[in-house]
Protein backbone atom coordinates (compact mmCIF):
# COMPACT_ATOMS: atom_id res chain seq x y z
CA UNK A 1 0.00 0.00 0.00
CA UNK A 2 1.37 3.41 -0.96
CA UNK A 3 0.56 6.14 1.56
CA UNK A 4 1.33 9.78 0.80
CA UNK A 5 2.80 12.29 3.25
CA UNK A 6 1.83 14.59 4.79
CA UNK A 7 -1.29 12.69 5.77
CA UNK A 8 -4.12 13.44 8.22
CA UNK A 9 -3.31 11.67 11.47
CA UNK A 10 -6.97 10.93 12.24
CA UNK A 11 -6.94 8.31 9.46
CA UNK A 12 -4.57 6.18 11.58
CA UNK A 13 -6.24 6.49 14.98
CA UNK A 14 -9.33 4.77 16.38
CA UNK A 15 -10.29 8.10 18.02
CA UNK A 16 -13.05 10.42 16.89
CA UNK A 17 -13.00 14.21 16.93
CA UNK A 18 -12.71 16.19 19.07
CA UNK A 19 -10.26 13.88 20.86
CA UNK A 20 -7.77 13.61 18.00
CA UNK A 21 -4.80 15.70 19.16
CA UNK A 22 -2.48 15.11 16.19
CA UNK A 23 -3.08 16.97 12.92
CA UNK A 24 -0.61 15.64 10.36
CA UNK A 25 1.83 12.77 9.85
CA UNK A 26 4.98 14.36 8.40
CA UNK A 27 7.37 11.38 8.31
CA UNK A 28 7.24 7.69 9.11
CA UNK A 29 9.58 4.73 8.69
CA UNK A 30 10.06 1.35 10.38
CA UNK A 31 11.23 2.89 13.69
CA UNK A 32 10.08 6.54 13.76
CA UNK A 33 7.21 8.89 13.18
CA UNK A 34 7.08 12.67 13.14
CA UNK A 35 3.72 14.41 13.44
CA UNK A 36 2.45 17.94 13.97
CA UNK A 37 -0.22 19.63 16.04
CA UNK A 38 -1.24 23.29 15.66
CA UNK A 39 -2.14 24.78 19.04
CA UNK A 40 -5.27 26.67 18.05
CA UNK A 41 -9.04 26.17 18.06
CA UNK A 42 -10.53 23.58 17.66
CA UNK A 43 -7.77 21.81 19.65
CA UNK A 44 -9.79 20.25 22.52
CA UNK A 45 -7.67 21.70 25.35
CA UNK A 46 -7.07 25.08 23.70
CA UNK A 47 -6.86 28.08 26.01
CA UNK A 48 -5.88 31.61 24.93
CA UNK A 49 -2.97 31.35 27.38
CA UNK A 50 -1.75 28.06 25.92
CA UNK A 51 -2.12 24.35 26.50
CA UNK A 52 -0.62 22.85 29.65
CA UNK A 53 2.49 20.84 28.82
CA UNK A 54 1.05 17.86 30.72
CA UNK A 55 -1.33 17.44 27.76
CA UNK A 56 1.87 16.64 25.87
CA UNK A 57 1.76 13.14 27.38
CA UNK A 58 -1.49 12.44 25.51
CA UNK A 59 -0.11 14.06 22.35
CA UNK A 60 2.89 11.71 22.62
CA UNK A 61 0.63 8.71 23.24
CA UNK A 62 -1.49 9.56 20.21
CA UNK A 63 1.64 9.95 18.07
CA UNK A 64 2.59 6.41 19.14
CA UNK A 65 -0.94 5.32 18.19
CA UNK A 66 -0.57 6.96 14.78
CA UNK A 67 2.75 5.09 14.33
CA UNK A 68 1.02 1.78 15.12
CA UNK A 69 -2.03 2.64 13.01
CA UNK A 70 0.16 3.60 10.04
CA UNK A 71 1.94 0.25 10.18
CA UNK A 72 -1.40 -1.57 10.58
CA UNK A 73 -2.75 0.21 7.51
CA UNK A 74 0.37 -0.66 5.47
CA UNK A 75 -0.05 -4.33 6.51
CA UNK A 76 -3.79 -4.23 5.62
CA UNK A 77 -4.74 -4.86 9.26
CA UNK A 78 -7.49 -3.08 11.18
CA UNK A 79 -6.44 -0.13 13.33
CA UNK A 80 -6.81 -1.13 16.99
CA UNK A 81 -7.30 1.00 20.08
CA UNK A 82 -4.56 1.07 22.69
CA UNK A 83 -3.87 2.03 26.27
CA UNK A 84 -1.13 4.14 27.78
CA UNK A 85 0.43 1.96 30.49
CA UNK A 86 3.31 4.09 31.75
CA UNK A 87 5.06 7.41 31.29
CA UNK A 88 8.67 7.40 32.44
CA UNK A 89 11.06 10.31 32.82
CA UNK A 90 8.67 13.01 31.58
CA UNK A 91 10.69 16.23 31.51
CA UNK A 92 9.59 19.63 30.24
CA UNK A 93 11.34 22.96 29.80
CA UNK A 94 8.08 24.93 29.76
CA UNK A 95 4.70 24.77 31.44
CA UNK A 96 2.66 25.26 28.27
CA UNK A 97 2.46 25.07 24.49
CA UNK A 98 1.75 28.59 23.29
CA UNK A 99 -1.28 29.50 21.17
CA UNK A 100 -0.54 29.37 17.46
CA UNK A 101 2.59 27.26 17.88
CA UNK A 102 3.24 24.20 15.74
CA UNK A 103 4.14 21.35 18.09
CA UNK A 104 6.15 18.67 16.33
CA UNK A 105 6.12 15.27 18.02
CA UNK A 106 8.77 12.68 17.22
CA UNK A 107 8.43 9.10 18.42
CA UNK A 108 10.99 6.35 18.12
CA UNK A 109 10.06 2.72 18.69
CA UNK A 110 12.36 0.97 21.15
CA UNK A 111 10.19 -2.14 21.40
CA UNK A 112 7.34 -2.91 19.05
CA UNK A 113 5.38 -6.11 19.43
CA UNK A 114 1.91 -7.20 18.45
CA UNK A 115 0.45 -5.98 21.76
CA UNK A 116 3.16 -4.01 23.57
CA UNK A 117 5.30 -1.03 22.56
CA UNK A 118 7.88 1.23 24.18
CA UNK A 119 8.68 4.61 22.61
CA UNK A 120 11.00 7.56 23.16
CA UNK A 121 8.98 10.72 22.52
CA UNK A 122 9.86 14.40 22.10
CA UNK A 123 7.70 17.47 21.51
CA UNK A 124 9.47 20.43 19.90
CA UNK A 125 8.46 23.89 18.73
CA UNK A 126 10.65 25.65 16.17
CA UNK A 127 13.28 22.90 16.59
CA UNK A 128 13.49 23.52 20.37
CA UNK A 129 12.68 20.40 22.43
CA UNK A 130 10.08 21.31 25.06
CA UNK A 131 9.18 17.90 26.51
CA UNK A 132 10.34 14.32 26.31
CA UNK A 133 9.40 10.98 27.88
CA UNK A 134 9.46 7.24 27.46
CA UNK A 135 5.98 5.75 26.97
CA UNK A 136 4.83 2.15 27.31
CA UNK A 137 1.63 1.28 25.48
CA UNK A 138 -0.55 -1.78 25.00
CA UNK A 139 -2.88 -2.73 22.16
CA UNK A 140 -5.01 -5.75 23.01
CA UNK A 141 -5.33 -8.30 20.21
CA UNK A 142 -9.03 -7.68 19.55
CA UNK A 143 -11.80 -5.18 20.18
CA UNK A 144 -13.37 -7.70 22.57
CA UNK A 145 -10.14 -8.01 24.60
CA UNK A 146 -9.88 -4.20 24.70
CA UNK A 147 -13.48 -3.82 25.93
CA UNK A 148 -12.99 -6.52 28.56
CA UNK A 149 -9.78 -4.89 29.75
CA UNK A 150 -11.17 -1.36 30.12
CA UNK A 151 -14.47 -2.51 31.63
CA UNK A 152 -12.72 -4.42 34.42
CA UNK A 153 -15.09 -7.32 33.80
CA UNK A 154 -12.55 -10.14 33.55
CA UNK A 155 -15.15 -12.72 34.40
Amino acid sequence: MNLVLPAPAAAFLPHAPPMVLIDQVLFVDAQRLIASTRIQPPFPFYNPEGVGIHIGMEIMAQACGVYAGWHDRVANKPIRPGLLLAVRRFMATTDRLLPGSLAVTAVESLLSGEELGVFLCTISVEDHPLAHAQLSLMRPGSEREFTTLISGNHG
